[in-house]
């Protein structure tokens, strides 16, 4: 007995010492590069010029409506004003009518492109929410050093920092070894079918293989994880795919007086907790590369679980599942968006509808969503019809150890004072998934410090960008352009 208890003694102190030897030894290590600038700040001149492009209400409201004709023409007309260096020396086209391309010729042929992408629409303003708007959502107003509207965060900031780094390059005389490509479509928020799908179309058609492909996506962010308050750089790899899914039941009508024990809405809204009850299954390996990088910056907890993965998952997932934006980071996402149900306050209802959004992570498709669903609900009364408009699997997963994406990483280092940089799989769409039919590098990153608070104006209420953030968006691409023009 004595040799049991000093063999499982053993054993113990051999299972802490593991624990903490991989505990300390977690994390990168941070190079300390030295801080520059590429071009002397021009803040005023960047915000106006992103204050008049968001005057343009570029707006994408569905599908069927995307934004009007004559206001993307406003658009390009103020771009074409406001960056005349860009139209004289790059060529524009314009594909499938609105979304703009343009070429910035190299002078080495042999060098494989760099893409840039953005997207010139927006999303709508709901009418009810515009008296909560400090500033006019289309006002484009520049106060107290912030530049406030619809578009100001996604993404016609990026948009006019990618120009003006552009328009500032083309002034000092420089000229870039390898081809540039400025892709700006106009239907991002409803899917990129007309724009960036089309500008892909065309580069294919041109035989064009791209070396790397720059879009909106992770930020810099701050405050966003419990007990981390270092700022760390998030650098989208792939981004999830999108199935939304329509609940559909039937039943028989009748008077309310003699109510079955379910009705058709009662029989729906149980399927529904059932589906928020027991989401898909978690995958925390995909938090994997971000606490590496933010290593040292973890508390003690939280680093020895991801550390030792292997025997605290359990614990990881938990945690994880305590917090919105954790939840979605590693695994499959359910949103049940829309219900209906019901006619008249007296009659049972004979049908009831609801659709489910779920973003969906690399590694599972819409077969696997319909099936964990089927398992779920256990109710073949309940038909399960996916939105065929609406449905698309996640992208590739871009590589990290190309030097594409180590340019990036240091570019992003030497422009924001060393923060890590962890990659993430992004889980919003955006036109970069397009974009793997011409090239392996896409990579989803805007060069922007953000907070929780700011990032909710996404979409949100209050959406505006501050004017030394912008001024730094356009110190970064000029020195990203610098960066990758060069044999690799």
């Amino acid at each position: 007995m004595d040799l049991f208890f000093i063999i499982l003694g053993v054993l113990i102190g051999v299972l802490v010492l593991v624990i903490f030897i991989r505990t300390f030894t977690f994390g990168e290590v941070v190079p300390d590069f030295e801080q520059g600038q590429v071009f002397d700040p021009q803040p005023e001149r960047v915000a106006e010029r992103l204050s008049r492009a968001i005057q343009c209400q570029t707006i994408s409201f569905s599908e069927s409506q995307p934004p009007d004709a004559k206001v993307l023409k406003e658009l390009r007309d103020v771009l074409e004003k406001n960056f005349p260096q860009v139209h004289k020396i790059c060529e524009k086209q314009l594909i499938n009518g609105d979304a703009l391309l343009f070429t910035w010729k190299g002078k080495n042929t042999d060098l494989k492109p760099i893409l840039f992408a953005g997207h010139q629409d927006v999303v709508p303003v709901d009418e009810n929410d515009v008296a909560k708007w400090t500033h006019a959502p289309f006002s484009g107003e520049i106060v107290d050093g912030w530049v406030w509207g619809r578009g100001a965060l996604d993404m016609k900031n990026q948009v006019v920092a990618v120009l003006e780094s552009v328009e500032r390059l083309i002034e000092s005389g420089y000229q870039p070894e390898r081809t540039i490509y400025l892709a700006f479509g106009h239907d991002e928020e409803i899917g990129g079918i007309r724009g960036a799908a089309k500008i892909v179309e065309w580069l294919k058609e041109q035989k064009i293989s791209l070396e790397a492909v720059i879009d909106e996506g992770g930020m810099i962010l701050s405050g966003l994880l419990d007990g981390v308050d270092d700022p760390f750089a998030m650098v989208g790899i792939a981004e999830k795919g999108m199935a939304t899914i329509d609940m559909s039941l039937e039943m028989n009508p009748g008077h309310s007086s003699m109510p079955p024990h379910h009705t058709a809405i009662g029989v729906m809204s149980k399927a529904i907790i059932r589906l928020e009850d027991h989401p898909m299954p978690a995958e925390p390996e995909m938090m994997l590369p971000l606490m590496r990088a933010l290593g040292k910056s973890l508390p003690f907890v939280l680093r020895m679980a991801f550390a030792n993965m292997w025997l605290f998952k359990s614990v990881v997932i938990s945690e994880m599942r305590k917090n919105p934006r954790g939840d979605a980071s590693i695994r499959t996402t359910t949103a049940v968006t829309l219900i209906n149900g019901g006619i008249k306050d007296n009659i049972l209802p004979p049908s009831a509808k609801a659709t489910v959004n779920f973003r969906v992570i690399p590694g599972e498709c819409v077969a696997d969503v319909l099936e964990h669903m089927r398992n779920v609900i256990k109710d073949e009364r309940i038909q399960l019809i996916p939105n065929k408009e609406i449905i698309w699997d996640a992208s590739p997963v871009s590589n990290t150890d190309s030097a594409a994406y180590m340019i990036l990483k240091e570019t992003i280092q030497k422009t924001f004072n060393n923060v890590p940089v962890a990659c993430q799989i992004f889980p919003a769409a955006t036109d970069s998934r397009h974009y793997y039919a011409v090239c392996q590098n896409v990579y989803r990153f805007m060069p922007l410090y953000m907070t929780s608070e700011a990032l909710g104006g996404v979409h949100g209420i209050n959406e505006r960008v501050e004017i030394a953030a912008l001024e730094q968006m356009v110190q970064f691409f000029g020195a990203l352009i610098k960066a990758f023009d060069k044999d690799f």
